[in-house]
């Protein structure tokens, strides 16, 4: 009876050290990921973190896996490690699947399968996805037009924590208000307020959404405010920014 309590104890303590090693593991690759805590970006590390993570089936693992993946425009690579991460309970790769059937990266273009994914996604309590279906409405995939309607959506998705998606809504919302499109004035206050927003989120990727941001100035014809947030963009490396300055 003794044996079998030490062996007890011992599965325990090797359990919680699995579970130790794998949240850090978890952790140190959202920082490399999302430049955190002070640490550098850098998505090869992260890229290791999560592999490591992932032998041990972790769907936040297959998730950030395909999200790399999918930045390298691996995207056959970024659809099974989505698909994975779903079948181990991940919502956040259903939103990040339903993108490369809307935008037919690597599948065929579908924007009904997109559209279930989102819906699929939101219904598992992942608001962050809210912004697939604004984009659906702001471009209109497969429906008609409706910017109000994207612009809920949109708004719906700040209500999200995973910052990444944040700000996609924000810097959509602000290439909106900058465009003036079909049933919204063009609106510098609104760009302003979602400008601010995504500078507050101030990690190193958040430079192609700043760019988004001069985008919305730019169409908006405040040129030299345009200028001063690809200035912002290009300072955090984002080849775009540096393209258009």
């Amino acid at each position: 009876e003794a044996k079998l309590k030490s062996d007890e104890l011992i599965k325990k303590a090797e359990e919680e050290a699995k579970a130790a090693e794998l949240e850090a593991l978890i952790n140190d690759g959202q920082n490399y990921y999302y430049a955190l805590n002070g640490v550098a970006a850098d998505h090869d590390k992260a890229f290791e973190c999560f592999s490591k993570a992932a032998d041990s089936d972790n769907a936040d693992a297959y998730y950030y896996i395909g999200r790399i993946y999918d930045e390298r425009e691996e995207y056959e690579d970024a659809k099974a490690a989505y698909e994975k991460a779903i079948e181990l309970g991940n919502s956040l790769a259903k939103l990040a699947l339903g993108q490369l059937y809307q935008r037919g990266n690597g599948v065929d273009e579908d924007y009904e399968k997109a559209r279930a994914l989102y819906e699929e996604a939101i219904a598992d309590g992942c608001v962050e996805a809210n912004v697939g279906l604004g984009d659906i409405y702001q471009a209109g995939y497969g429906e008609d037009k409706d910017a109000a309607k994207a612009v809920g959506y949109f708004e719906a998705a700040t209500a999200g924590h995973e910052s990444e998606w944040l700000a996609y809504a924000y810097g959509s919302m602000a290439v909106m208000y900058g465009g003036g499109d079909d049933g919204i004035d063009k609106n510098e206050d609104k760009i302003t307020e979602y400008g601010a927003k995504v500078s507050e989120l101030s990690e190193d990727w958040t430079g192609k959404y700043l760019h988004s941001v001069a985008n919305a100035y730019y169409y908006a014809e405040n040129y030299e405010e345009s200028v001063k947030w690809d200035i912002k963009g290009a300072d955090l490396g984002y080849s775009k920014s540096m393209l258009t300055l």
